[in-house]
């Protein structure tokens, strides 16, 4: 029998966005429009913050997404930076049409970068730089972007091993595992930001981040202990 997942999303105060958008309407003197206001009370309760720049975006997201982009595509550098530079320049160029009440900023990012590393591995699997392209979807035919190239530099080569040993040990992890071990390791997302991501309870949580870096120290040791005798 097939068991749905709920995910609970994050609850905001309705009262409190209302009352300062009012605050921030008032202010205004006649400068600010009620429906601008609205919409910088929800980036307040959203988001930190009344208006949405680029420089907010960088200083706040851009370490995080580099790693997160740095993970998805082995651990190279400088492809990385590349992407990453690629999201954001994208994200100033839709800031205009970010809109508050979908998402927060947060959640945005995190989807163009999604697109952005899909059209690089579609980019190089045209030009036949990818021998092997795994996990398009998963079970409910949702696109996923896990992939393997051959296209590894010395440093790279050096260290295939332990990447093929952490993708391994991460995809041996059930499903509910996997997706909380990317979020809290990859992802760096806070534990209460893990439970309205996946419904789970934060002792659950905190239970099974515990048991993955057990599993994962044990999975990993001997390749560890394979790179102190070199």
């Amino acid at each position: 029998m097939k068991t749905k997942t709920i995910v609970k999303t994050k609850m905001y105060n309705k009262s409190e966005v209302m009352k300062n958008a009012w605050i921030i309407f008032k202010k205004g003197n006649g400068s600010i429009t009620w429906p601008d206001a609205l919409k910088q009370a929800w980036n307040v309760a959203k988001n930190g913050i009344e208006k949405i720049t680029i420089e907010f975006l960088y200083k706040t997201y851009y370490k995080e997404i580099y790693n997160h982009i740095f993970f998805k595509i082995n651990y190279k550098k400088e492809i990385a930076e590349e992407i990453t530079n690629d999201v954001f320049l994208k994200a100033n160029e839709h800031l205009l049409n970010y809109d508050v009440y979908k998402a927060g900023v947060r959640t945005w990012l995190y989807t163009i970068t999604k697109n952005k590393i899909i059209d690089f591995y579609r980019s190089n699997a045209k030009n036949n730089n990818i021998s092997h392209v795994s996990d398009w979807t998963d079970s409910e035919g949702k696109e996923l972007y896990s992939f393997t190239s051959n296209d590894y530099s010395d440093s790279d080569t050096e260290n295939n091993e332990l990447l093929e040993s952490i993708n391994k040990a991460m995809n041996n992890l059930k499903p509910q595992q996997k997706q909380v071990a990317e979020s809290y390791f990859i992802d760096n997302r806070q534990y209460s930001e893990i439970v309205d991501l996946t419904g789970l309870s934060l002792a659950n949580v905190k239970v099974i981040i515990h048991r993955i870096r057990e599993s994962l120290q044990s999975t990993l040791s001997h390749v560890y202990e394979l790179n102190k005798q070199d």
